[in-house]
């Protein structure tokens, strides 16, 4: 039996508001006893709380159908069953997103995906299921220009401090500039900079706020913050998430200060920056083989090896035969 779903337009992500064209297939359907064939359009946004507090666990959950369109089909003598059907994503729709808690001792998740699906149930036989993830992105929630960059500023007895970014909303993969000017950083002894996002999400009985990613950026001597100010350039991961609030959970991120005496942590200060969202392609996962000459590892689909032009092509063949 061969299921197939193909997709018009066929696109890397999808924003809610839009129209998708699916086309459903299915061939061999002759002696499968087949009872019924149902396709659909399916939305789901689940949030699991599982947090330690002392002794006690606490593990909550909520599980809601964002979109949920479901045609069924029952073939009699047909050997091969064809449908085409548009669905609509729900202009309100969260972006697909997996957000898991990095606290310790902590299973909290957030996940919202989307799937086209075919499910074939067959007599006395176990069933068939064949389904196609759909990534729904994010419209822009901020504008590029035109407000505030962010900015901090901290004037204390020993530390006087002023930071701004040169970007008032940032992407994920973005170059920004960040300014950083103090007067005095007394019993500094370094500071680390780096960027935090966090989750909240709200289940039926539970709320539990979340770390969800975290990554160092710089780490200081006060010496290198001068009184007059200095620029300083930066790149925003691309695993941040984008800033976005939906009805039972919101994510936001955060650059964080911390200045570090001696022995211990004398004062941290953030600051909120608005990320919208940007759709990153897959990496492409790169397979390597071993040059039976000079016993380096090369790309798996070279002809010749780039070290010793060893000629690979017949350890290809060998391969695709076996």
């Amino acid at each position: 039996m061969e299921i197939d779903i193909s997709l018009y337009p066929d696109k890397d992500v999808y924003y809610p508001g839009e129209d998708i064209e699916a086309v459903f297939s299915v061939r061999g359907l002759s002696g499968e006893n087949v009872e019924a064939i149902e396709v659909g359009f399916i939305g789901r946004e689940i949030i699991k709380i599982g947090e330690t507090i002392g002794r006690s666990r606490l593990t909550d959950e909520r599980r809601n159908t964002i979109a949920n369109y479901r045609y069924i089909h029952r073939p009699q003598h047909i050997d091969e069953l064809e449908r085409r059907y548009r669905f609509t994503i729900p202009e309100n729709s969260p972006p697909s997103i997996h957000l898991a808690s990095s606290a310790f001792l902590s299973s909290s998740s957030i996940k919202v995906d989307y799937e086209l699906y075919v499910d074939i149930r067959r007599r006395l036989r176990p069933d068939y299921r064949k389904s196609k993830n759909i990534i729904v992105g994010l419209k822009p929630q901020f504008k590029d220009y035109g407000g505030q960059p962010p900015s901090l500023k901290f004037n204390g007895e020993n530390i006087d401090f002023y930071m701004e970014l040169s970007r008032e909303t940032v992407y994920p993969g973005d170059n920004v500039r960040l300014f950083l000017k103090s007067r005095r950083l007394l019993k500094v002894r370094k500071i680390r900079v780096g960027i935090r996002s966090y989750a909240w999400g709200l289940c039926e009985k539970y709320g539990v706020k979340m770390p969800v990613f975290s990554y160092p950026l710089l780490e200081l001597r006060p010496s290198d913050i001068p009184q007059y100010g200095r620029d300083l350039d930066i790149t925003i991961p691309d695993g941040v998430p984008p800033t976005c609030k939906s009805r039972y959970w919101w994510t936001w991120t955060e650059i964080v200060f911390e200045f570090r005496g001696i022995v211990r942590e004398i004062l941290k200060l953030s600051r909120e920056i608005p990320v919208n969202y940007k759709y990153l392609r897959p990496r492409k996962i790169m397979r390597y083989i071993t040059c039976p000459w000079c016993s380096r590892s090369v790309p798996e689909d070279s002809l010749r090896c780039p070290f010793c032009n060893y000629n690979l092509a017949g350890i290809r063949r060998r391969k695709v035969q076996s």
